[in-house]
């Protein structure tokens, strides 16, 4: 349905790849091109793997996007020193964004985790018995005292 209430003609999959690629497949937007509403564009990808497998393309490659800026983030943007030839050498001697310790942080505990880096909480606890009284007999003499 558009949104007028018609029915709306599904596009082929080189037409929705097409719409897809150019809104980096947003939903909403696919939808305003097409003329319809979201759920059309839900409906389609459901009754059609292909539609599906375009969506969840595009959407892969904003994470590659996301992942791509987190590491410039994590690295940082160096100014490097130049030689006489004003060829850059490898020596920093400034930057135009300093390295996030946070987004450092992040991917090591995150995209590291399988190598062995991330948090880990070690609680260490004594626990006694000594003076203590089983579960099922604390509660039969907190009923009965209540039932009292």
């Amino acid at each position: 349905m558009n949104n007028v209430g018609q029915p709306s003609k599904k596009p082929t999959l080189s037409e929705f790849q097409e719409i897809a690629s150019k809104t980096g497949g947003t939903i909403s937007a696919m939808a305003s091109h097409f003329g319809v509403i979201r759920k059309t564009i839900y409906v389609w990808c459901k009754e059609d793997a292909d539609f599906q497998a375009v969506i969840d393309d595009e959407r892969g490659k904003i994470l590659d996007e996301c992942i791509y800026t987190s590491r410039v983030l994590s690295r940082g943007i160096p100014i490097k020193e130049k030689d006489e030839n004003g060829k850059e050498t490898s020596r920093i001697v400034g930057w135009i964004e300093r390295p996030d310790s946070g987004m450092i942080k992040y991917l090591m505990s995150t995209l590291g985790r399988n190598e062995g880096f991330g948090e880990s909480l070690d609680v260490k606890a004594e626990v006694t018995t000594k003076g203590s009284i089983d579960i099922n007999s604390w509660l039969t003499m907190n009923n009965t005292k209540k039932a009292e």
